[in-house]
């Protein structure tokens, strides 16, 4: 209130000033005109002296408005101006009414109403200038008027005393006339303030509300920019199903070609979503105002299936009243994917364990059984002196230690090839030679079981291939033993024909094909036969004899060559296991002859002195007993040391060269006979290595130090 009251005074001053311009006009015209009139009248010296300090006040009363108005002040300034302009107004105004003083000295009814209507018209025009500041306006119309009344009594007469009363009267009511306009001004002013407060704050709140827009719009786009970069799909809907809101994401997930095509979408009853489960978890969360999660799937527009998961939530207000939901979908395909992943890797993580504890199991039984035989049969031998029964006795340890050797390869060649170290190794073969002879390997097993074993050969195929047949008999052996194993009455083919053929380029590739009359596989083992540690069952129902390593050991070498094995037929009348592979056909080259692939494999009678590096005993003793069995001479030496000093003492034709052995190792013993070390005259003779290490590495090294071929044992 009282800041209100501090502001009231200071407009209320600074009108009065402002308007005093007006006054300060009049005083300034009036002055001359007066002195016009009055000049006859009253003495000159007094017109002249009234009318220098009426300029000289008005000079000072510009000065003062001036100031005032270029320098305001505070609420206490104002207030002081306000006194200062009243008392000066006061003696502004007793200056004008000083002219009444001339009445002294004339009795011209002319000069006296001149001089009457000028002090009464300076009272009104004070009424109308001062009204907003009535201190003021007292200040000077009684100041203004005093001198005139005051002249009027001192000078008695019925006409001076009528217009003193009259003067007096006329006061009275200007007075109240200007209490009037103050009380009007003032509330003019106030109705002003009023109206200029109530416009600030108009202006003030469009600004705000202004900015609260371009906050908004601005927060709108922004909000609008996050949604739609959001990877997750959002929707708002009001209670009937009927879209508010979708983000540029949901609107894909939708197909819907645009947003005012969104906007027409209700999700209650849109068919893909009530497929996808959708539209019930909607109506559930619009029901009873709770929250759903789901995970489904979707077939969006284009046909694409997607796994998602939806998080549906109802909006309500302050009264629980339900104004809608909104729905985040996110599609999770990749990680449904990679959870059914894990479970599938975890499964067969778990079928692995299983299938390698089985091998565990089964290889130990497997590794028992033939030694079991080997140990027991021994023992029986020895116990016997009947020779036919010695005989039986070590063909059966005989028959266990290859099954032995078997078991052996095929574990090593599965460490290979799941290592990724198997080589194939290509050499020229006689291909329909080969084959014969590699059925004869089966003929007393097929005669045993009365099955009849044939080779269909296709003779448009070359008659030398480089291939690697040792590869390539590992195949075919596993696929015949496993065809006569299953195979109760029939036959076992096989079948070798020529696929394609590029004689420009000498390439060929050969179809093989192993047919059995066995009972065939069913269909949901024909997958699982090829799979590691796999055993099918016999017509008895019972578990085969193996490692259950053959099959994916034959397809991963086929593979290897460039082919796939695989099962071409399977049913009640015969199974057919058939792959395909491409090799170099030799026939063009010089020194093959057809029959080239057909000679004797007799042995020829061969004198010769060999020397045999081995450190075991027993090892020694079987090469010892074979060699002198076929008439050759030799000498045992157990260290590659003792190598090379038998050599410098007595002529060899051949060395069988142990790899490992005390002191120096074959291969040294080897590198240090090419040398010329020894005797230059022995660096060209022939050494074989004979070890237990079947890799190719170890075969590499060995060629790479001077041998000049490979055995393993046994």
């Amino acid at each position: 209130m009282r800041l209100a009251a501090y502001r009231l005074l200071a407009q209320q001053v600074s009108k009065a000033l402002r308007d005093s311009y007006l006054g300060i006009f009049g005083i300034v015209c009036t002055t001359p005109v007066l002195l016009v009139y009055l000049w006859d009248a009253v003495p000159h010296r007094l017109l002249i002296s009234w009318a220098a300090l009426m300029y000289a006040m008005a000079l000072i009363q510009l000065l003062f408005v001036s100031y005032f108005l270029t320098r305001r002040g505070g609420r206490a300034s104002h207030r002081f101006w306000g006194i200062l302009f009243a008392v000066w107004i006061g003696a502004f105004g007793l200056g004008i009414g000083l002219i009444a003083i001339a009445l002294n000295y004339t009795r011209s009814p002319v000069a006296l109403a001149l001089l009457v209507i000028f002090i009464f018209g300076m009272l009104s025009a004070s009424m109308v200038t001062m009204s907003a500041f009535i201190e003021a306006y007292f200040s000077f119309s009684f100041f203004t008027t005093l001198p005139l009344i005051i002249v009027l009594i001192q000078n008695p007469g019925p006409v001076r005393s009528g217009i003193a009363i009259f003067g007096i009267v006329y006061y009275i009511v200007v007075s109240a006339l200007a209490g009037i306009l103050y009380r009007k001004s003032r509330a003019a002013i106030l109705l002003l303030n009023a109206n200029k407060a109530l416009h600030q704050r108009l202006h003030r709140e469009i600004q705000r509300r202004h900015q609260s827009s371009q906050a908004l719009a601005v927060a709108r786009i922004q909000y609008n920019h996050i949604l739609d970069d959001a990877p997750v799909g959002i929707i708002s809907v009001d209670p009937g199903g009927k879209v508010l809101y979708a983000n540029l994401r949901m609107i894909q997930l939708l197909g819907s070609p645009s947003i005012a095509a969104t906007m027409q979408i209700n999700m209650l009853e849109f068919p893909p979503l009530q497929q996808a489960g959708i539209s019930a978890a909607f109506e559930k969360a619009l029901r009873n105002g709770s929250t759903e999660l789901m995970e489904s799937t979707y077939l969006t527009k284009w046909g694409k299936q997607i796994y998602f998961r939806a998080h549906i939530a109802a909006i309500k207000n302050n009264a629980n009243q339900i104004l809608g939901a909104t729905c985040i979908t996110e599609d999770i395909g990749t990680q449904h994917a990679y959870e059914e992943e894990l479970k599938r890797a975890r499964r067969l993580a778990e079928e692995a364990a299983h299938s390698k504890a089985d091998f565990l199991a089964n290889i130990s039984h497997e590794i028992r059984t033939p030694m079991n035989a080997i140990i027991g049969m021994t023992h029986l031998a020895r116990e016997n002196n009947d020779l036919r029964t010695i005989q039986e006795y070590l063909q059966v340890v005989s028959d266990s230690a290859e099954h032995l050797l078997t078991l052996l390869n095929d574990v090593l060649d599965y460490s290979k090839i799941d290592a990724g170290k198997i080589t194939l190794q290509p050499e020229k073969t006689a291909l329909r030679s080969a084959l014969e002879q590699l059925l004869r390997m089966f003929a007393l097993q097929a005669d045993a079981k009365g099955l009849a074993l044939g080779l269909e050969y296709d003779e448009l195929l070359p008659n030398w291939i480089q291939v690697d047949f040792f590869r390539l008999k590992q195949v075919l052996v596993n696929l015949i033993s496993n065809a006569i194993k299953f195979t109760q009455s029939g036959s076992v083919t096989i079948r070798v024909r020529l696929l394609t053929a590029d004689l420009a380029a000498e390439w060929v590739s050969i179809y093989f094909a192993v047919v059995d009359t066995g009972p065939g596989i069913k269909a949901h083992e024909k997958n699982q036969v090829f799979e590691s540690f796999y055993q099918a069952r016999n017509p008895e129902n019972r578990k085969t004899s193996g490692t259950g390593l053959g099959l994916a050991i034959a397809r991963q070498i086929v593979r290897l060559m460039g082919g796939e094995l695989q099962i071409e037929n399977s049913s009640p009348a015969g199974t057919t296991f058939a792959f395909q592979i491409s090799c170099t056909s030799l026939d063009g080259q010089p020194g093959l002859s057809p029959a080239a692939g057909h000679a004797s494999a007799s042995p020829r009678a061969i004198h010769a002195r060999i020397l045999v590096a081995e450190d075991n005993e027993i090892n020694a003793r079987i090469v010892s007993a074979i060699l002198e069995k076929n008439g050759l001479g030799l000498s045992v030496a157990r260290t590659g040391q003792e190598v090379l000093d038998q050599l410098a003492l007595s002529p060899f034709d051949l060395i069988l060269m142990d790899i490992e052995m005390p002191e120096m190792d074959g291969i040294t013993a080897s590198q240090h006979i090419r040398a010329g070390r020894v005797s230059p005259a022995l660096r060209d003779i022939p050494i074989i290595a004979l070890s237990a290490h079947a890799t190719q590495e170890i075969k590499d090294r060995c060629l790479e130090a001077g041998m000049d071929a490979f055995l393993s044992k046994p």
